[in-house]
């Protein structure tokens, strides 16, 4: 005979792998056909503002041309500089996108109070077409919606 405590481990075990099975799925998704484009418009003025010489150049280019948030900028300076490739560039936005997965778990569970809006949640981030689309450009708004998640997040847990 299964006991309650046993019944809840399970019912938690289940939950996570659904939460990583998810993740990886919605992963997948974002990676997907991810090298058979190079930059578009948007992409092409990230690029040049992050390929600034310095980290102070990078910042005086957004600060008077730009003023977007300057994470994104120093972010893709410093990848680029490692590998000037259209792929290392979205990189951000790919882990960002991804990182969506399970915050919007967190999120969706404390917002609903149950396991399974927090399931709804996740299955949204992981396939919901904007989601896919903004994981896949240099910009600089999955890391935007994954930091907004998270202070969200927090702010329920510790009410």
């Amino acid at each position: 005979m299964v006991s309650e405590n046993d019944q809840g481990l399970s019912q938690r075990y289940q939950t996570t792998l659904l939460v990583i099975f998810l993740t990886f799925a919605g992963l997948f998704v974002r990676v997907f056909g991810l090298g058979e484009w190079d930059y578009y418009h948007d992409e092409i003025w990230h690029v040049y503002v992050s390929l600034q010489s310095t980290l102070a150049d990078v910042f005086y280019a957004n600060l008077t041309e730009d003023g977007h948030p300057i994470l994104g900028y120093f972010l893709w300076h410093w990848l680029l500089n490692i590998w000037n490739d259209p792929w290392m560039a979205r990189l951000p936005s790919i882990v960002a996108g991804t990182l969506c997965i399970p915050a919007g778990y967190f999120l969706g569970k404390e917002m609903f109070q149950s396991r399974n809006g927090g399931l709804f949640a996740a299955f949204f981030m992981a396939f919901s077409c904007i989601a896919i689309e903004q994981s896949n450009v240099v910009r600089g708004y999955m890391l935007a919606l994954f930091f907004c998640m998270v202070a969200l997040w927090s702010t329920y847990l510790y009410q």
